[in-house]
């Protein structure tokens, strides 16, 4: 913008426009944007993953802020639960001393007996629904019951599913493994960071690919250099026990030495070479 444009549009309070030149830079900009995204949308799952992976792997651009995100997440969790459990527990505490300060109870124990034993309560209980002292101990003894087989009931539901747990962590376990055949779940499990993304409902594979980035990259490149040299061994002994192009089994025989022990390794060399060519060689 020129600077004679910028002074008029401070002067009226009007958004002057750009010079020519800022135009084609902003054209420029985005069509390098526009050629970007274009390129990004070819790309296939397999190659965002990879790109993905190298922003957020070790030494990648966002590794340390998706470390920082992750570990929030985890935290973020536990403290949850925690807070829960201790907001209860202060509740029922808070319950249970004014009900000992009441009966003068130094314990639990104490203080069920104290209320077994207080007569005004329980006719106070009785006659405010109608039925007799017997009835409502009856009555309280059987909520009594249900409360306690509900709880049982609550703890049978809660090791189904710790069991359906196992069951559905072991399977993970055998899919990660197929994947990655060095993965030991006893040895993951001595992350915290691995157990507490299961606990979360992070899929086992995720988990673990994420705790071993690193490892598992270096895996990856040992087993793809141990196969690219089985494969040349290969190849080299293909190639060296194959026939020479033209030699047919009418190739003409030779006999040599019977004790193949007595040679020279000059000798050894040129019988390798003659086999080599397709000519039947035997000892005679």
């Amino acid at each position: 913008m020129s600077e004679a444009a910028a002074a008029t549009a401070v002067n009226t309070g009007v958004n002057a426009a750009p010079d020519a030149g800022e135009q084609v830079t902003g054209v420029e900009k985005a069509s390098d944007a526009g050629g970007q995204t274009q390129e990004q949308a070819k790309e296939t799952p397999e190659q965002r993953r990879a790109r993905f992976d190298a922003l957020i792997g070790e030494g990648g651009e966002f590794a340390d802020l998706y470390r920082e995100e992750r570990q929030k997440a985890v935290n973020g969790g536990i403290a949850r639960g925690k807070a829960a459990l201790e907001k209860t527990m202060k509740a029922q505490q808070s319950v249970l001393d004014l009900l000992m300060a009441r009966y003068g109870a130094k314990d639990l124990a104490q203080l069920k007996e104290s209320i077994n034993a207080d007569a005004d309560w329980w006719q106070s209980y009785a006659t405010s629904r109608g039925i007799s002292e017997q009835q409502a101990r009856e009555q309280i003894a059987l909520q009594a019951e249900m409360d306690a087989m509900k709880r049982q009931s609550d703890a049978e539901e809660g090791e189904r599913r710790y069991r359906a747990q196992m069951e559905a962590w072991g399977q993970q376990a055998q899919e990660v493994q197929a994947v990655y055949p060095e993965f030991d779940l006893r040895a993951a499990m001595q992350s915290e960071d691995f157990k507490s993304m299961l606990r979360i409902g992070v899929n086992m594979r995720t988990a673990y690919e994420v705790v071993n980035m690193t490892a598992i990259k270096t895996a990856v490149a040992e087993r793809a250099t141990k196969d690219a040299e089985a494969r040349l061994a290969a190849s080299i002994r293909a190639n060296g026990t194959r026939p020479v192009e033209g030699a047919t089994s009418g190739q003409p025989g030779s006999t040599v030495k019977s004790d193949p022990s007595k040679m020279t390794k000059d000798e050894m060399n040129d019988i390798m070479a003659r086999v080599a060519r397709g000519e039947r060689v035997s000892f005679g």
